[in-house]
């Protein structure tokens, strides 16, 4: 493999692993800005706080249309979400009989909100690295207040890393259910 199509080189030792420490050591070589990716523990409990909040939202928001609006008198402008659709009774006296979840489109919502914010993160994490530069320690944790930290660093530099994610839900959200706005911060000193 050549330097130009080597993108990440990523060593796993346990001989002198940290019992504590959940993520093996790491040696990661910069050869190009999308050298760092999230360690698959981070990267899966990040994903997993998204899926769940958006399922959870969309399921809560058709259940509160449900109780508001099935079997009464609909608003003149009456119009369910996307991600919620609709069964309607027949004849002049239109009524909402039922509101149903619609998983497909939640589906495709939850893993575009996924990779954007991963991706999103990954990038501000690669803008802290110099061309050639090689990761040889990664300590990210996430806490219970949806905020990941802790440092990326290797010969003769550290990332300090700062990242918390919070949502915008249904009208104020991108796409009606929840959109993920992530705020990341990278301090960089060099050694």
């Amino acid at each position: 493999m050549s330097v130009d199509t080597l993108y990440l080189v990523c060593h796993t030792n346990d001989i002198g692993r940290d019992p504590t420490h959940h993520n093996p050591q790491m040696t990661i070589t910069a050869t190009k800005p999308e050298a760092f990716t999230l360690p698959a523990s981070i990267k899966n409990h990040f994903e997993s706080a998204i899926r769940q909040e958006m399922v959870l939202t969309a399921f809560n928001t058709c259940n509160y249309l449900s109780k508001t609006y099935v079997r009464q008198e609909l608003p003149r402008r009456f119009q369910l979400p996307l991600f919620c659709s609709g069964t309607y009774s027949a004849g002049m006296d239109r009524k909402l009989l039922a509101v149903n979840l619609r998983t497909n489109i939640v589906e495709e919502a939850i893993e575009f909100q996924q990779a954007k914010a991963v991706k999103t993160l990954e990038k501000k994490i690669n803008q802290g690295l110099k061309d050639g530069e090689t990761i040889t320690d990664v300590e990210l944790h996430v806490d219970d207040q949806n905020m990941i930290s802790g440092t990326v660093s290797g010969e003769g530099f550290s990332l300090t890393v700062k990242s918390i994610w919070n949502y915008r839900y249904g009208e104020n959200s991108a796409n009606g259910i929840l959109t993920v706005y992530a705020q990341t911060r990278v301090n960089r000193k060099d050694a």
